[in-house]
């Protein structure tokens, strides 16, 4: 079974992304920051990371440039809804740093499946 590691601060938003990948056939993992996220890196080689841009401390854009430095192969989401500069911006820098897909919060159900399975990531 294929485990994606969900990254949020928003618990509740957090746990919305985890149902919905679970009821499609998805294991999950999940960090609420991205220390928390690279601490899972260490257990667990993920095919996908779901990331949040905006989180206190250490944010996704840390996280994206971490994984990208240190050679860690695996598929990225950034996510955002947006803050001081609005969410395109933040998902633009996310592009910048070479993420595989961005999405817009709030998104459906149907956009993120669709998403993760245009990327090949399969339960």
């Amino acid at each position: 079974m294929t485990v994606i590691l969900v990254v949020d601060d928003d618990e509740d938003f957090r746990e919305s992304v985890v149902d919905t990948l679970t009821d499609f056939g998805f294991q999950c993992d999940e960090a609420q920051c991205a220390n928390s996220a690279i601490e899972r890196l260490y257990k667990t080689d993920y095919p996908l990371i779901i990331t949040d841009i905006l989180m206190p401390g250490e944010d996704g854009i840390f996280l994206i440039d971490y994984l990208e430095k240190n050679g860690i192969k695996t598929k990225v989401i950034a996510m955002s809804g947006g803050g001081r500069i609005g969410s395109d911006s933040y998902l633009e820098m996310a592009d910048d740093f070479g993420v595989n897909a961005t999405l817009k919060k709030p998104f459906s159900e149907a956009e993120l499946i669709n998403l993760i399975l245009s990327l090949s990531v399969k339960p």
